[in-house]
């Protein structure tokens, strides 16, 4: 065990040490110890002798390995290292291990050398022979056992006991040449069995201090049924199963005026167990199984003829009695005069009638029918069982919970009637004869049939019928199968199988997609808007026996279509710079139109869905009628500046200002107008749309909605619109109740109401996809990639709240004067950095100020969205300040890492691998600190908070993830207050690049080369 060693002295700090703990081992200090070993390690305490004390010295160890040790002594005290007294402990503990090991080789080598015992069957014989006892006569069941070992037996019951307290374990001498050896010989299979049940008996009797022996076993019904189950499985005893009348013989003669009842061979029978009877023939005996119930009747009767020494004399009054009773578990041999008041039937067989119960239930009657009469239809008496089995009853019951109530047997729980129609009067016919009431009738789901027609007008119109069933009892049927019922009993008696019928299935669907009110399936006609017609076109097309409006033929597929190709020339001719996908957007879009009808384009974040709603809008302007537009408010000028650069010959108007302003833009739109208002803005101004009828409501970040009992909800709901446009680039974030609410929006009443949605599609999503398909179109980053560019860029449009423009305004204000009385570089350097802080966040050079910050507000519903769409985020700022209030209010379900000028160099790459390796949500990195030198492919999202103007300087920072190693196309996000001066540098950045460079350069000369003329214009906000 060097190992160990090894390890304790590489654990020791001083050779002194481990001297004076090889001599205190030596000298044999180490006077006593103890060694106890637990799951994984051995613990050792000794006790060394010093000068005047005696110390005690713990170590824990392993084979391998020293885990952990203590001593009383001064030196560890002071030191918490070894001791010697540790060390004189270590070498007798090496010991133990050494000692351990050479025992574990010599087991390990014992073992390899030890030979195999040959091991021996034993083969167990039982005999069986019944005989009389001497004073009765009465047969007694002899056992005789016996081994057969190398063909020469061995008797076992004189053995008995003795053998079966020791086979287990000793060995036991039989004759001279033989001795049972348990390591040896061996039983198995129903012989181990048997000689185990055997030892577990005599334990038994000797436990109760009786004496054992193979009859007092046999005397004990439970334990001879127990035996005679093992001797079963022995082929030469030759069991058989037989029915206990074919054994038993009873004579009944009539003479003297009585009935005399003789069992001619009573001698040959003994009742074994509860269900074992032993028959002694001529040659042997044999043994069968029989009922027990009727071997209990036999053993019964057996102890009431032996009163009579077997032979009994009765009144012919009693003669049906004895019949009966008799017959049961006997033969019955009659002499001439009792045969011709007896009635033998040929045929006796048990047949069951059912009925109906209250039109819920069925009820059983169970009989034994004599060649074809009731027993109640029979004056003789009868010979034969004529009462019914209870495994008769039990075979027709099964597991079905019938009561019973005078002899009659009823069921009306729904499942177990149908399971009992369906599946278990067709087992019962091959077994049983079964007649019906006039009542009862099956009348097979799949027998009926049904007709449908469509018919499109100005509404869409379906008519249908049912064959053979009225309208109002279609609707009880359709009722019925709704709440999942698998029958239903009609008017007429008749029991209708649900649930077969796959045509009748698909017509219960359609009734229940269209909503199908009690009054319409009564009538027999369903009236919808015509668009819902479309909605269920896919469904109806796979209906039989339908009769489809050409409007609808084929729609499904036109639609489906649409998501395919742009086949559409004059999208392609208007707006040259759509892509491939974006072009089929705009095309989908517009087909749905002519069907009057709106859709959810739920593309990914970055692919474009403002650009294919322009388009759309383009498209359309000739069309009259109002259009809104509702976006979330830091995307209200995000939506018109994309206007005026994409179409500038739209009429957009955006909703703003206060109530009496808002109200004004909204009464004096006209027809073809587009407006631009936000959510918070519509729940304020409601009232303003109320008596307005918008051509097409369009509603972007739809997840605003997602909370169907929202205000935002209801309040966007409540518009009258002809056209609902829905943009989500998240349809679903948490559940499915989410599209239902934008679905709700987009097509009123499409899916149904929001508790009918979840039972029906919340766990059957394949049904859900198959009827949004036409009417969602989304696309992923990944699956158009090779139609999106490699980097994509935003810009993300902030209006100041309220006091933000006012201290915006004030500052600003103060610059100008500045700039006009003063030439100081620095201090226009300093008035241009606050106003640029001023649009971040006032807080960041005014202490005092405890308002919100709009592009703050803008940038953490950003960091939602992108985390919703599994995006992680690189996100750039110069103000290390707003850094930190940034970290202050990220989402705590958002975790973060942080890079800025005062992380070390070698923390900087600790944390790029963190992040590339999947740790992080966001990458809060300063400009100055991280802008360069970095590789952070693992963000595919990169937003800059307060753009830097130097493009190059700014695209260095964007490079950190748009790079090679990135395999995810890249959104880049600018954020930029509105009315400020950074909305204004980015408007004229093209033309003025220099300029800005010069402005924001940190080289103070650059500032100053620019002219005041150059400076006033930058700060001309309006």
């Amino acid at each position: 065990m060097a190992r160990f060693l090894s390890n304790v002295f590489r654990k020791i700090k001083s050779e002194k040490v481990l001297d004076k703990g090889r001599d205190c081992y030596d000298n044999g200090q180490l006077f006593d110890y103890q060694i106890e070993k637990t799951k994984n390690m051995f613990e050792m305490e000794g006790r060394v002798n010093g000068i005047g004390e005696v110390y005690t010295p713990k170590i824990k160890f392993t084979r391998n390995e020293l885990i952990d040790f203590n001593c009383n002594c001064v030196y560890f005290g002071l030191n918490k290292s070894i001791c010697k007294h540790v060390v004189a402990l270590a070498f007798e503990g090496n010991n133990f291990l050494e000692e351990l090991e050479d025992s574990e080789e010599r087991k390990i080598i014992e073992y390899f050398k030890k030979k195999e015992i040959e091991k021996n069957r034993i083969i167990l014989e039982v005999d069986l022979c019944m005989a009389n006892k001497n004073e009765t006569n009465k047969s007694n069941l002899n056992m005789d056992i016996s081994f057969l070992v190398d063909k020469k037996k061995y008797k076992l019951n004189s053995k008995i006991s003795e053998f079966l307290s020791n086979y287990e374990e000793n060995p036991m001498k039989f004759g001279v040449k033989y001795t049972y050896e348990p390591k040896r010989d061996y039983f198995s299979g129903w012989e181990k069995e048997f000689i185990d049940y055997l030892k577990e008996m005599y334990e038994f009797f000797s436990f109760r201090s009786s004496n054992f022996s193979i009859e007092e076993i046999l005397k004990r019904k439970r334990s001879a049924e127990r035996l005679f189950n093992i001797l079963e499985k022995n082929e030469k005893i030759n069991i058989k199963e037989e029915r206990l009348e074919k054994l038993i013989k009873v004579n009944l003669d009539y003479y003297n005026e009585k009935i005399h009842i003789t069992t001619p061979d009573y001698v040959k029978y003994m009742s074994i167990g509860h269900s074992y009877i032993g028959y002694r023939d001529i040659i042997d005996t044999k043994i069968y199984k029989v009922s027990s119930e009727k071997l209990e009747e036999f053993r019964e009767f057996e102890s009431i003829m032996e009163l009579k020494d077997w032979n009994i004399s009765l009144n012919e009054v009693s003669m049906k009695d004895i019949v009966e009773k008799i017959s049961k578990f006997a033969k019955i041999n009659l002499d001439k005069k009792l045969k011709e008041k007896i009635y033998e039937p040929k045929v006796i067989e048990t047949v069951i009638f059912i009925d109906l119960y209250k039109r819920e239930g069925i009820t059983l009657n169970i009989k034994k029918m004599f060649d074809g009469k009731e027993k109640k239809d029979i004056e003789k008496i009868i010979i034969g069982n004529n009462r019914i089995d209870k495994k008769i009853i039990l075979d027709i019951l099964g597991e079905y919970h019938f009561l019973e109530n005078n002899g009659t047997y009823i069921l009306n729980n729904h499942e177990e009637v149908y399971s009992f129609i369906k599946e278990k009067i067709p087992k019962l016919s091959e077994k049983y004869k079964i007649f019906y009431s006039k009542d009862f009738k099956i009348k097979k789901y799949e027998t009926l049939n049904y007709r449908v027609s469509t018919k499109v007008t100005d509404l869409l119109e379906i008519n249908f019928e049912v064959d053979g069933i009225s309208n109002e009892e279609v609707y009880e049927v359709l009722k019925s199968i709704k709440e999942e019922k698998k029958y239903y009993i009609l008017k007429n008696g008749e029991i209708l199988l649900l649930g077969e019928n796959e045509n009748m299935q698909k017509f219960s669907e359609l009734l229940a997609k269209s909503d199908a009110k009690k009054a319409e399936i009564l009538s027999g006609v369903i009236k919808r808007e015509k668009s819902y017609g479309y909605f269920l076109s896919n469904f109806l097309e796979k209906l039989n026996n339908i009769e489809l409006a050409k409007d609808l033929e084929n729609i499904f597929e036109k639609i489906m279509q649409c998501k395919e190709k742009s086949d559409d020339i004059s999208i392609n001719k208007n707006f040259p710079m759509l892509r491939e996908y974006q072009k089929i957007g705009v095309q989908w879009l517009l087909f749905l139109r002519k069907l009057g009808m709106g859709g959810i384009l739920a593309d990914d974040m970055g692919l474009g869905k403002t650009l294919q709603i322009i388009s759309y809008l383009s498209a359309i302007k000739e069309k009259t009628g109002l259009k809104l537009i509702i976006v979330p408010k830091t995307l209200m000028y995000n939506w018109r500046n994309e206007f005026k650069k994409f179409a500038p010959e739209l009429n957009v108007n955006i909703v703003e200002g206060k109530a009496p302003i808002r109200k004004e833009i909204v009464e004096n739109s006209k027809s073809g107008d587009i407006l631009i208002s936000t959510y918070g803005f519509l729940v304020k101004d409601e009232e303003f749309y109320k008596d307005i009828f918008i051509d097409t409501l369009i509603i972007d970040e739809a997840q605003n909605i997602k909370n169907f009992l929202s205000r935002t909800a209801d309040s966007v709901k409540k518009i009258k619109a002809g056209i609902r446009i829905a943009l989500t680039g998240t349809p679903i974030e948490n559940n499915t109740l989410e599209l239902w609410s934008i679905f709700d929006f987009v097509f009123p009443g499409y899916l149904g109401k929001h508790t009918k949605f979840l039972n029906k599609y919340n766990e059957n999503l394949k049904d859900l996809r198959e009827m949004i398909a036409p009417f969602i179109l989304r696309r992923l980053k990944r699956e158009v990639l090779k139609e999106l560019p490699d980097k994509i860029e935003t810009d993300i449009i902030v209006e100041l709240g309220e006091d933000e423009k006012k201290l915006y305004l004030a500052y600003l204000e103060k610059c100008k004067k500045e700039l006009r009385e003063k030439n100081n570089s620095l201090e226009i350097f300093v008035w241009l950095t606050r106003l640029r802080q001023l649009c971040n966040h006032p807080k960041l050079f005014l202490a005092d100020y405890d308002g919100e910050s709009s592009k703050l507000e803008a940038l953490l519903e950003l960091l939602e969205e992108c985390k919703s769409g599994g995006h992680r985020v690189l996100l750039f700022s110069q103000f290390t300040e707003m850094l930190s209030i940034i970290k202050e209010n990220i989402p705590k379900d958002m975790t973060y890492l942080y890079l800025d000028g005062k992380t070390k160099s070698e923390h900087r790459m600790e944390l790029v691998e963190r992040f590339n390796s999947g740790e992080g949500d966001i990458f809060i990195i300063s400009l100055k600190a991280g802008g360069s030198g970095l590789n952070l492919t693992g963000a595919d999202t990169v937003i800059h908070f307060d753009p830097w103007w130097n493009s190059s300087v700014e695209n260095q920072a964007t490079d950190r993830a748009y790079r090679m190693g990135q395999t995810k196309n890249v959104n880049v996000f600018k954020m930029i207050a509105k009315g400020t001066i950074e909305e204004k540098i980015n408007i004229i950045k093209d033309e003025k690049e220099k300029l800005i460079r010069e402005i924001l350069d940190e080289k103070q000369e650059n500032i100053i080369s620019m002219t005041k003329k150059d400076i006033l214009e930058l700060l001309s906000v309006k």
